[in-house]
């Protein structure tokens, strides 16, 4: 998030785009989501993590 900050003060108004690469399959769940839920969606199959 430290990178995020710095970005959003340096360029000012100009749009950024961000990407993440993972290794794997990965499915990201916010704080507030349910890891039961998405393991009815998504299955044992992927790795977790949350943001």
């Amino acid at each position: 998030m430290a990178v995020d900050e710095w970005l959003m003060k340096s360029v000012g108004d100009t749009a950024v785009l961000r990407l993440y690469l993972w290794i794997g399959d990965w499915v990201s769940l916010g704080y507030f989501q349910s890891l039961t839920d998405a393991l009815k969606i998504f299955g044992e199959g992927p790795e977790y993590v949350r943001r």
